[in-house]
């Protein structure tokens, strides 16, 4: 079974606990929410910086995902 990233993305986020106000997890909530609803794709330096915060192997978040086009 293929774990897509926006997937585990969402379980890592959503975990309980975590919350949106404690640095610096604060300055990715907007990026986050983007990234969730498939309008922003994850760059190579976001994945490394949220497998570091989150703990999330950056295998997993390399995995390729659609994201929605501009209409």
């Amino acid at each position: 079974m293929r774990i897509i990233a926006v997937s585990a993305l969402k379980a890592f986020w959503d975990r309980p606990g975590r919350k949106d106000t404690e640095e610096p997890l604060r300055v990715w909530v907007a990026i986050v929410s983007e990234v969730l609803t498939r309008k922003r794709a994850m760059t190579l330096p976001m994945i490394r910086a949220l497998s570091k915060l989150l703990d999330i192997p950056a295998d997993i978040l390399i995995q390729p995902y659609e994201t929605r086009s501009a209409a």
